[in-house]
């Protein structure tokens, strides 16, 4: 299999004066999110309004129609590492997004990037991915915010090598210019999104440390992603303080999201109702 996934085309003299230019413009605090209090989501509410929420901003921007439980979620979400992540303002969330480290159901990309996937599988790498990203908040800080808390329990509770991630290629030089995500394979059509284009990215976590060190100056602090990722105290952020994967899900959660709101159960095939049984061993299938 062939292992060379990354793209990586040469970057002119300009294109890196640009890059430069645009990195030293990023500026990360506090401010328009004085109230917001960032968590992983752990109650049904919280669940409920995080998918609640992707589902508005999914539909708003044509990747997705509405759906009868005016939610949006998959049987990934149930996995027992899966994490959603929350900006709340008192009890409603207004900014979300999930982590979906890797099972034996798979990862929501490999439908149409698991030649990828698979590449980085066959290196002994452990594999996440970040999706439902969604946000009513028009500020930057509030999705830095975010990223900063699913960076920290990728790497430090979940132990992810490679975080992976599909976007919209309009949104790709934001992942790669100011994040320092690499491109893995080319644009392709994207089912899970009404067919949108979808290019696929990644990040290792065991170097993107040393990169945001290189890419960013250390001052101002508020323009150093360095200083703001890994050293700043962010106490509008809230983690367990156990440095071990949590479990938030349970029969009684499935049975909320999977049969009284939703019939996704009812419609899964056999296969992946004898995986989630595995999990979720109250189940008796339907």
């Amino acid at each position: 299999m062939d292992k060379h996934v990354l793209i990586k085309p040469q970057v002119s003299d300009n294109q890196l004066t640009t890059i430069k230019l645009l990195r030293k413009r990023i500026k990360v605090n506090e401010e328009g999110i004085e109230n917001v209090f960032f968590k992983i989501a752990e109650t049904k509410a919280e669940l409920e309004s995080a998918y609640h929420l992707i589902h508005e901003i999914y539909i708003k921007n044509g990747y997705m129609n509405p759906s009868p439980s005016r939610l949006r979620f998959g049987f990934y979400n149930a996995m027992p590492y899966t994490q959603t992540f929350i900006g709340n303002i008192d009890s409603e969330t207004m900014v979300t997004m999930t982590l979906f480290p890797d099972s034996p159901l798979g990862l929501p990309l490999d439908d149409v990037f698991r030649k990828e996937a698979d590449c980085l599988r066959s290196q002994g790498r452990y594999l996440a991915e970040v999706g439902g990203l969604g946000s009513v908040i028009n500020n930057q800080n509030a999705i830095m915010h975010l990223i900063k808390i699913l960076y920290c329990y990728a790497e430090e509770y979940q132990k992810v090598d490679d975080l992976l991630i599909t976007v919209h290629p309009k949104h790709k030089n934001f992942y790669k210019i100011i994040l320092g995500f690499e491109e893995i394979g080319e644009t392709k059509s994207y089912a899970y999104v009404m067919d949108n284009p979808a290019v696929a990215l990644k990040i290792d976590l065991h170097k993107y440390r040393e990169d945001y060190w290189n890419f960013y100056p250390r001052e101002p602090l508020e323009n150093d992603l360095y200083h703001f990722f890994f050293i700043k105290n962010s106490n509008s952020i809230s983690l367990p303080e156990k440095k071990v994967p949590l479990h938030v899900w349970n029969p009684k959660l499935f049975d909320y999201f999977f049969k009284e709101k939703t019939s996704l159960y009812a419609e899964a095939d056999s296969k992946t109702k004898d995986l989630l049984q595995k999990y979720y061993t109250e189940y008796a299938v339907a």
